[in-house]
């Protein structure tokens, strides 16, 4: 606000272009109050298409004075004549899109005889070219603002400066894809939900209830549709009964040209996942109200021709047409190889497990058979779950009709869920054996029942000579024996030894076990010490989870890319990691050792060593809400986050003793891996030349030269070593470990600084520089990496970018469009990662390379 002031003032010209809903009227609301403190005027006018013309401009015109005789103006000469005689320092005009031919005729000539300057806001349409932009036509000179979504990030911002407190992650996560990133949807979900007390204060954090939606929002919904004709609004609601449909079913349901005049209007997004192109509604909030409308004839007649169009569609059998749409992504992610369009997906996993999960529940009412209540119980223990159904679905399922297969994964499924409830392990175990004589798969339950110890008691040390001759075991009992296995190796820090074991994965066929070893094999490579490996195998296995919507693959490579990329350090990576997750309420309860809470608990780290305390304690809420154990995997025991919090809080030797005492406790329970994640965590938080050295041959095993690095330069760290940090960081640069290495080749900078060396600390500036400008050849999992993201999120290094520039913070908040606040907060978190105390020390860090 203050950058369009100011160019305004200075005689420049402002067109302000954005989506319904994007914030056009609240910037330009916000630049009359700066006129107003200024003591200067500003004209508004307001575009209404249906008025007649110049009835714009002769509303926002003054009153004539009391007592003239004079007519109101009504020529465009007589109303030029009265704005000469305001002499206004600007004209604003919001919804410069409605506004008629004439009253531009009017502001033209005022503008050009008085020189007064124009901010226009106006409605972005993609067709239109920049003939059509009425203000850029005749201005002179002009500057043209684009108002876009927000990211994930700038909306749990914003509900955090608009609710006042701390915002749970989950509740930012659906606003966020409700909203599609729209500022003006955002804040009225919010409110909306609010008042109708879906979201409430649970403790200091807002927490999000099972459902946000609220009649309140009608309204919201209705003004942007009111404006389109009745074609366009029953193609929108077609859309958004449909679901996420891919480009040939859309051209079907509405018709090619349809489906070009909402992406003209920006109604519907276009986006690909790994295996398709999809199309659907934007903001994804339609949907929502769409499926809130009173039954009509009117909405039986569009379901009836979806249903049907949905029975014949086939992508073989239609004619190939090429689609001429405009598919432009977000900037992509680090993470993920392709580009995510996080609403969307978020929105189309939340919308299929809806259809599935009540398809599957009704082919159980319609057949009892145990393989509908097996997709009921798989559907129910990956996503938000109704208990009574559930019950009733594993009561009155008769197995004696099953296969000896069916019984098997019925049983296993029956014993996930008493777990994930927190029930006993005596009573998962009932569930799991079966009286029938002759079973077929005795062995696989043999080892499931093992694996309900393994997972709720302790891992024995004679776990090997327990499993390993039930993993021998021909067929289906070999299998999951051999996963049980691999486990047990996994977790009790002989994860090389588990791989080979994993290489034996059956069949696609199989597809819940073939993905139960997929997510244990992610996990082998994190307890070999191959994080850059695990991390690649998470990201491949999440596009596809992401294309196939299988949720509980997604859950778990989710948490395998979380803890891989958490312990690279790559802070900002780790919270993408998990947003599908996050935003679509994604659970993987049916996986042999969950790992949602471990997730929520390495997340909630992550976010405390960012600085960003308030999001912790959202996620940590969000993992109280799990009655799932999660110990025997790593960072999935509470002592690890009741350390971290008491590390945020400042006291560092206590959350080190913390960590300690966790992992001692893990590692009596056979626990290996997850101990060892506890001790590093506990050498991070406060360094023991002692314990690092006991600990170092550990450290290499499940970080390689990552964590020997890390230790090498915390103890140079401890001496005042410079060329031993500069070494280390080096070391964390070469294995792409850009938050610690920033960390201690700040330490040498001011070291060297420090003892009069000038040439080497500017050596190390520029190498800090180089870091920071992405500059690194990353490996091909973490694809190309902007400078925003080494070391500091996105956000971070854009305000190092302003600060570079000379800005002072309520500047840097006008141009986020944030609170001071919010700013003091980011400025804190880089002097926590950079380590420098000074402002002009956090300049020194601009991208493109020179002191200031």
């Amino acid at each position: 606000m203050t950058r369009i002031f100011r160019l305004a003032t200075e005689g420049t010209s402002v067109e302000i272009v954005g989506p319904r809903w994007s914030g056009r009227t609240e910037i330009l609301r916000r630049v009359r109050q700066l006129y107003d403190q200024a003591g200067l005027t500003a004209i508004v006018v307001r575009g209404v298409g249906d008025r007649l013309p110049l009835e714009a401009i002769r509303a926002a015109l003054p009153l004539q004075p009391q007592g003239n005789t004079v007519a109101p103006a009504a020529s465009p000469s007589a109303l030029v004549a009265r704005f000469a005689a305001v002499k206004p320092s600007a004209i604003l005009i919001d919804d410069g899109d409605q506004l008629d031919d004439a009253s531009w005729v009017v502001i033209e000539q005022v503008h050009k005889s008085l020189g007064t300057a124009v901010l226009g806001g106006t409605l972005q349409r993609p067709s239109k070219g920049p003939g059509d932009h009425a203000l850029i036509r005749f201005a002179h000179p002009v500057v043209r603002v684009s108002l876009s979504e927000l990211s994930l990030e700038t909306v749990h911002d914003l509900l955090e400066d608009h609710l006042g407190g701390a915002v749970a992650p989950s509740l930012s996560g659906r606003i966020h894809t409700k909203s599609a990133g729209i500022p003006g949807f955002a804040i009225a979900i919010a409110d909306a939900a609010l008042g109708e007390g879906h979201i409430r204060k649970h403790g200091a954090v807002w927490i999000d209830g099972p459902d946000l939606w609220s009649s309140d929002l009608n309204g919201a919904f209705e003004a942007l549709l009111l404006s389109y004709d009745v074609e366009v609004r029953e193609a929108v609601e077609t859309l958004a009964l449909a679901g996420a449909v891919d480009l040939l079913t859309a051209r079907a349901l509405i018709g090619q040209p349809m489906i070009e005049t909402l992406e003209q209007n920006a109604l519907v997004r276009v986006f690909s996942t790994q295996r398709q192109t999809l199309i659907a509604v934007s903001p994804p909030g339609l949907g929502d109200y769409f499926s809130h409308r009173p039954l009509s004839a009117h909405r039986l007649r569009i379901v009836e021709k979806i249903t049907e169009t949905l029975a014949v569609q086939s992508p073989a059998a239609a004619p190939s047409v090429e689609l001429h749409l405009n598919i432009a992504p977000e900037p992509r992610g680090r993470f993920l190889r392709a580009p995510l369009e996080l609403p969307l997906v978020a929105r189309m996993f939340t919308e299929s497990y809806k259809i599935e999960s009540a398809a599957a529940h009704h082919e159980w009412e319609a057949t009892r058979s145990v393989a509908s209540a097996i997709r009921v119980l798989n559907y129910h223990l990956t996503g938000a779950h109704d208990a009574a159904l559930v019950d009733q679905v594993l009561c009155d399922t008769d197995l004696g009709q099953a296969t000896d297969r069916e019984e098997l994964t019925f049983r296993y499924l029956h014993s996930r869920w008493i777990l994930s409830h927190g029930g006993s392990a005596d009573a998962a175990k009932a569930a799991l054996r079966t009286d029938r004589e002759l079973f077929a798969h005795t062995a696989a339950l043999d080892a499931l029942l093992y694996a309900i110890g393994m997972e709720l008691d302790e891992l024995s040390p004679d776990y090997e000579s327990t499993l390993a001759p039930l993993a021998e075991a021909p067929g289906t009992d070999g299998d999951i024996a051999r996963l049980v296995l691999a486990y047990g190796h996994i977790l009790s820090s002989r994860a090389a030894e588990a791989l080979p074991l994993l290489e034996q994965r059956p069949a696609d066929t199989d597809r819940m076990l073939a993905a139960q070893y997929d997510v244990a094999k992610g996990l082998a490579f994190y307890g070999c010490g191959r994080l850059a490996d695990a991390a690649e195998w998470a990201a491949s296995h999440v596009e596809k989870g992401i294309a196939d919507i299988e949720r509980m693959s997604l859950a778990g490579h989710s948490y395998v890319a979380v803890i891989a990329l958490a312990s690279l350090g790559r802070f900002d990576e780790t919270m993408d990691a998990a947003r599908v997750v996050l935003s679509a309420s994604v659970t993987g309860a049916s996986l042999l050792f969950p790992t949602d809470r471990a997730t929520m608990y390495t997340l909630a780290i992550v976010a405390m060593r960012m600085g960003r305390n308030t999001a912790a304690e959202g996620l940590l809420e969000r993992a109280d809400t799990l009655d799932q154990r999660g110990d025997a995997v790593p960072f999935g025991n509470k002592g690890v986050t009741t350390a971290a919090a008491t590390s945020a809080n400042g006291d560092r030797p206590k959350a080190a003793a913390t960590y300690l005492a966790t992992a001692d406790a893990l590692a009596a329970r056979g626990y290996r891996l997850a101990a060892d994640g506890a001790t590093m965590l506990s050498l991070i938080a406060e360094f023991d030349p002692a314990v690092a050295e006991t600990f170092r041959p550990r450290a290499e095993v499940i970080g390689g030269r990552l964590y020997a690095a890390y230790l090498d330069g915390r103890l140079a760290s401890m001496q005042a070593d410079p060329d031993g940090l500069v070494r280390a960081a080096r070391m964390l640069r070469a294995e792409h470990a850009g938050d610690e290495a920033l960390r201690f080749f700040t330490q040498a900078i001011t070291i060297y600084r420090d003892s009069g060396d000038e040439a080497h600390s500017a050596e190390i500036r520029a190498e800090v520089r180089s870091l920071l400008a992405g500059d690194d050849s990353m490996g091909s999992w973490s694809g190309s990496r902007s400078a925003a993201n080494v070391g500091l999120t996105s956000r971070e290094a854009e305000i190092v970018q302003y600060v570079a520039s000379g800005l002072g913070n309520s500047d840097i908040a006008d141009r986020f469009g944030i609170s001071i606040r919010t700013v003091e907060t980011h400025l804190r978190n880089i002097r926590k990662k950079t380590g420098v105390v000074q402002r002009e020390d956090i300049a020194g860090f601009g991208f493109d390379g020179t002191r200031r």
